[in-house]
């Protein structure tokens, strides 16, 4: 703090508790510095999204099927207001992606599978070392990401009783089921 008295002297007086008070010369500041993150990129996007919903009594219960997804036409960045815009979407971004489901529910049991994809893409320009490394193995740089399928895993059940298990339900998630790892960035 003392090193930095100097500097804020002229400008108003330091708070022993912390923070800066006052002002010695009203009226007479001469710089204003705003350290406040701010988000002043712009993105432009049009595409298709989907959403279809089924539902189908069946003698045991109720069957559902969801599915509802992204389709990307067109994707524009700009990284501040007064930046030029840039079409990111034909590498560095991927342009489908969905989400499906698969639901039953029979009596106070209900279960759902859920299936997430995500498509690949292409690097504007390969990411990473190309060359033989220490351990003699020949590396080429990356110049795409693939796509990435995980299954998710939804149970419920009801206990539908009285009294204190009136409003009683059990659920279990599970994400990513089959523990896919992600594609390598």
């Amino acid at each position: 703090a003392a090193e930095t008295d100097g500097i804020i002297a002229p400008f108003g007086s330091r708070n022993p508790f912390g923070g800066f008070g006052g002002s010695a010369t009203q009226g007479r500041a001469y710089a204003l510095f705003d350290a406040r993150k701010r988000n002043l990129g712009r993105v432009k996007v049009d595409g298709l999204d989907f959403r279809f919903n089924y539902t189908k009594d069946v003698g045991f219960g109720t069957l559902s099927l969801t599915s509802n997804g992204t389709y990307e036409l067109n994707r524009e960045q700009a990284s501040s207001a007064t930046a030029p815009f840039q079409d990111t979407l034909s590498t560095d971004t991927n342009r489908f992606r969905f989400r499906n489901s698969l639901g039953l529910q029979t009596g106070g049991l209900s279960g759902q599978v859920t299936w997430n994809y995500l498509d690949g893409y292409d690097y504007a320009t390969p990411r990473g070392f190309t060359g033989v490394a220490q351990d003699l193995n020949t590396y080429a740089a990356q110049s795409s990401i693939g796509s990435y399928s995980t299954f998710d895993l939804y149970v419920r059940y009801d206990v539908q009783g009285t009294g204190l298990t009136s409003d009683l339900a059990f659920t279990l998630n599970v994400q990513n089921v089959f523990d896919q790892a992600p594609p390598v960035y």
